[in-house]
């Protein structure tokens, strides 16, 4: 997706051409050859030396930034909870308000059927517990893929997959166990939100700039109809899609 640079270090030789003038004693020409000698010598070796200490100390930094070019965003694997699948949007949409209407995200995400997605984990065994929990509840497997990009794109991606994620899960959790209010929970994610949206303008490619971008987008007076959990669950749904959407389809 994006290319690698390579980094080259050139390294130069040097002759020194000596000349000499006629006349004098054959003992006088040695005596001056032989100091011309040595003194090439140990430029040479000066110079040896310094390119030997190059090497030492910028190939690993070389090789190492080459490698952690090559992947450097591992990729990430969510798992989406649904309360239905259909081929009609018109019954997804009537199973996305379902779920809205008690605290889920009531998202609609199409990957050839449409998931009318209800919550999204990090963990696996949180999803297959409420999947078995909830009758016609089911969960898949939402993967980010592993992408070769530049380090603030990398950032960025980390962050959401990462911190960002696990600020959003939290104020969710806490809000829907009654440990926190419903201005704690928009606060905590309006800073999370906040400190993503600062990575995803550093990131160097467009798309992912773009992508943040739009994932940030979070704004409590647009979804008056929903309760504030399940606005906060849709928000953190439709976030990831936008940045995955993005990843896989250049979008």
């Amino acid at each position: 997706m994006y290319e690698e640079s390579g980094a080259y270090l050139i390294s130069r030789s040097r002759r020194s051409k000596s000349t000499g003038r006629s006349g004098g004693g054959g003992g006088g020409r040695r005596s001056g050859g032989g100091r011309g000698a040595a003194g090439l010598l140990i430029l040479v070796l000066l110079l040896l030396t310094a390119g030997i200490c190059a090497l030492v100390i910028f190939l690993p930094r070389l090789t190492g930034e080459e490698k952690s070019d090559a992947k450097a965003f591992g990729g990430k694997t969510f798992y989406m909870l649904s309360t239905g699948e259909t081929d009609d949007f018109q019954t997804a949409a009537a199973y996305a308000k379902d779920a809205a209407g008690r605290g889920g995200a009531g998202y609609v995400y199409n990957d050839g059927s449409y998931h009318a997605i209800a919550a999204v984990y990090a963990r696996e065994s949180e999803a297959k517990a409420l999947a078995a929990a909830n009758e016609n509840a089911y969960y898949f497997k939402f993967t980010f893929p592993s992408v070769s990009c530049g380090d603030n794109d990398r950032k960025a991606l980390d962050c959401l997959c990462g911190e960002w994620f696990n600020a959003v899960y939290d104020a969710c959790a806490s809000l829907d166990r009654g440990l926190s209010s419903e201005a704690e929970a928009d606060f905590a994610v309006r800073k999370a939100n906040s400190k993503l949206r600062r990575f995803g303008a550093a990131a160097e490619s467009t798309i992912v700039a773009d992508a943040v971008d739009r994932a940030c987008e979070y704004d409590m007076l647009d979804n008056m109809n929903r309760s504030v959990l399940s606005y906060l669950r849709f928000f953190t749904v439709r976030a990831l899609v936008e940045v995955y959407t993005a990843l896989t389809l250049g979008a």
